[in-house]
């Protein structure tokens, strides 16, 4: 018989073992909980990598296309090409903000962006501050040369920094997906930890109970090996579901390749960018997407880079190409990073087109060589550049005609020795280079003096050139000799200052004009009238005792006040005429000739005039003054023609060479064509006694015709009538 105690034990050590397999069984389903939420952990840090990767790539290329936009502004572009800089570096600006907020816990990457965000804010102002002076300065070629040279090193440099962030956040969920699986290796040991635990456990039940052991390791083995396949098949699974997630959120071509140089995995990008399927991919060299030239060298990199794998950064400074299925080659940047599994060692490939940017690069550097060249070979004005303390580094063509100096001459010398003794005096020199280095850039005119000791008025921009880090690393000068610009300045201010001292002189005149017109209109009008009353009165009260010679020199004498009395009249309505305001309306010239013929008709009935008048003439004017206009030119036609037996008028419009022209044409007397140049002039008549009027009608009608902007001539054959035309 057994000993009681020896049961007693037993009984305790099956105990221990239930609870210790009861704490493993904890264990292992502890560490598959910890392992589930890794998997979700991991799941979202390859989400939150797609949003970053994505952003960097949309930052690049409004780069891109702000480089682009420069560069046709500085090839002749105007404020179109500017606003598109503008729009594009905003958009920089706001994929910069959305990275600093992915990347907050990412102290490198978060130093990048201090610099990213420190160059935009320097450039930016810049764009802003160029467009000002492109609309209100005279250089405006040198303007854009001076932009140009001055942002487009500066927008390479985020291109770097988005290249390095991509990079880095490859990188680091390289690291990532081998924490995972180190996490998965720990988890399969812990659960055959446990699972041990669990089948001694079993192996002391079995003993207790008496059941047959082999049958018992059997079914614990069993059990144990099918909870292990299960646990490595899930997570073999997690594994690959987050390489699939990994692959295709990825905005990059990527290429997983084994030490056998076949390819093992590919995304949906690496189709798109290779114009292969899938299943034209995977199995078969690596070597069919490089250029058929470089495949006989690519084995031997390849097999190098097993050797020592490591973790390559995008880009790496090499000349690579890739080659698609129709044949075209295209350049690339790729990012390399080893993969342990447990099938051994693989190669992870990120493959990037930087076509876009190749040519972006190539355009700018023909830019660059075309602004080398312009800049040499511009004359008319002296480009240069200096270091940070102001001594010379460069010297163009036009520096060399302007100044006077070789290159050789001026290279190493400080740009102070253009400046006159007075202006050293008052340290104008430095103030230019501080206010440059305050503001961005400084622009003044002055004396400037030539090798040969000669002056000349110049006109100079002087730009501040920063480095990434905002630093100055040096300044653009442009200057521009100005003074004949200068010399005509003061001429026009002289000019004005004498066209000031005339317009008072002629102020003062007009006074004097008008108080005269107040005199002659007052105090000669009494005394003529005077004379016609009483040669009136003479007349009818001693006509008895004058004889007929007498009554006549009464006669002419009442005449000659009235026609003085006319000439007054006359005067006085040239000098209204010269003073008035002119009002803008619509006016139909047409219409008013028709008046102003039924006026003359119905005061002279005895007379029949063919008066001609076809359809309208509508203008803008002042109506008051193109009637008085209109009066004296009918008025003169209907006067001329009294002596016709079939005296004919017309009122007419024609156009001469596109613009609208008004005449007034008559049979009447005509002029001789060589006094035409006197008609109208005040008191020039053509004519004797035999037709009335002063002299001042025609002086009027050109008076009112010029004040509307406009000019009058005429034409005429003597003795065949006159043509009077006029615009407006």
């Amino acid at each position: 018989m057994t000993d009681p105690r020896w049961h007693g034990l037993r009984g305790k050590l099956l105990w221990v073992g239930f609870g210790v397999a009861v704490v493993a069984a904890g264990i292992i389903g502890w560490n598959a909980y910890l392992d589930s939420s890794e998997s979700d952990s991991w799941s979202n840090r390859v989400s939150h990598t797609q949003s970053v990767l994505q952003t960097l790539e949309d930052a690049r290329q409004n780069t891109i296309a702000a480089l682009q936009a420069l560069q046709a502004y500085s090839q002749g572009g105007g404020r179109n090409d500017l606003g598109i800089l503008e729009e594009r570096l905003s958009q920089v600006r706001r994929a910069s903000a959305a990275l600093r907020e992915l990347t907050q816990d990412n102290a490198s990457q978060q130093k990048r962006l201090d610099q990213i965000e420190s160059l935009e804010q320097r450039i930016a102002p810049r764009v802003h501050d160029r467009e000002n002076l492109v609309a209100t300065a005279g250089h405006q070629n040198s303007l854009k040369t001076s932009l140009y040279a001055e942002l487009s090193s500066g927008l390479f440099q985020p291109l770097d920094q988005f290249a390095q962030m991509s990079a880095t956040e490859v990188r680091l969920l390289s690291e990532r997906n081998a924490s995972a699986r180190l996490a998965s290796r720990q988890t399969l040991v812990v659960m055959g930890v446990g699972g041990s635990f669990i089948f001694a456990w079993l192996l002391l039940v079995g003993g207790y109970t008496g059941l047959n052991a082999r049958r018992l390791t059997q079914t614990a083995l069993a059990l144990v090996a099918s909870r292990e396949e299960m646990a490595v098949a899930a997570a073999r699974e997690r594994v690959e579901e987050r390489f699939r997630g990994l692959l295709e959120s990825a905005p990059d071509a990527m290429v997983i390749v084994g030490k056998d140089g076949r390819i093992a995995l590919v995304n949906a990008q690496t189709e798109k960018l290779f114009g292969y399927a899938r299943a034209e991919l995977l199995g078969n060299p690596v070597e069919m997407l490089v250029p058929v030239r470089f495949r006989d060298k690519h084995p031997g990199h390849r097999d190098g880079y097993f050797v020592s794998p490591r973790v390559r950064a995008m880009g790496s400074g090499l000349e690579l190409y890739g080659a698609r299925k129709d044949g075209s080659e295209f350049p690339i940047e790729i990012s390399l990073s080893p993969l342990e599994t447990a099938e051994g060692t693989l190669v992870s490939s990120a493959i990037r087109d930087i076509t876009d940017r190749k040519n972006a690069e190539e355009v700018i550097r023909q830019t660059e060589e075309r602004f080398r060249l312009m800049v040499q070979g511009v004359k008319d004005y002296a480009i240069l550049t200096l270091d940070p303390e102001g001594r010379v580094t460069s010297w163009n063509e036009g520096a060399q005609q302007i100044k006077g100096y070789a290159a050789e001459e001026i290279l190493g010398r400080h740009f102070s020795c253009f400046y006159p003794q007075e202006s050293l005096a008052a340290g104008i020199p430095d103030r230019e280079l501080d206010e440059a280095r305050q503001k961005g850039s400084a622009e003044n005119e002055g004396w400037r003096v030539r090798k040969d000791g000669s002056r000349f008025w110049a006109s100079a921009l002087i730009t501040a050139l920063r480095g990434p880090g905002g630093e100055i690393r040096g300044f653009s000068k442009v200057t521009r000799d100005i003074t004949e610009r200068k010399r005509i300045e003061d001429e026009i201010r002289v000019l004005n200052e004498s066209d000031r001292r005339r317009a008072a002189q002629l102020e003062a005149a007009n006074k004097e004009l008008e108080a005269f017109s107040y005199s002659v209109s007052h105090d000669l009008r009494a005394p003529l009238r005077s004379i016609d009353g009483f040669s009136h009165a003479l007349m009818q009260d001693c006509a008895e005792k004058l004889d007929a010679t007498g009554l006549g020199y009464l006669e002419r004498v009442r005449a000659a006040s009235q026609r003085m009395a006319a000439l007054i009249d006359d005067l006085l309505n040239l000098a209204r005429v010269a003073r008035a305001d002119v009002r803008q309306e619509p006016v139909d010239l047409a219409a008013l000739a028709r008046t102003i013929l039924a006026r003359l008709e119905s005061e002279d009935p005895s007379r029949r005039v063919e008066s001609v008048v076809d359809g309208q003439a509508v203008v803008h004017g002042d109506p008051l003054l193109l009637r008085v206009m209109l009066e004296n030119l009918l008025g003169n036609a209907w006067k001329f023609t009294a002596k016709k037996p079939a005296p004919r008028i017309e009122f007419g419009t024609a156009r001469q060479n596109g613009t609208a022209t008004y005449f007034v044409r008559d049979n009447g007397c005509g002029f001789d064509m060589k006094y035409a140049d006197k008609l109208f002039g005040t008191f020039q008549r053509l004519h004797g006694s035999e037709f009335p009027g002063s002299g001042v009608g025609l002086a009027i009608v050109q008076r009112i015709i010029q004040r509307h902007g406009g000019r009058a001539w005429a034409e005429s054959v003597e003795g065949e009538g006159a043509t009077f035309s006029f615009t407006l």
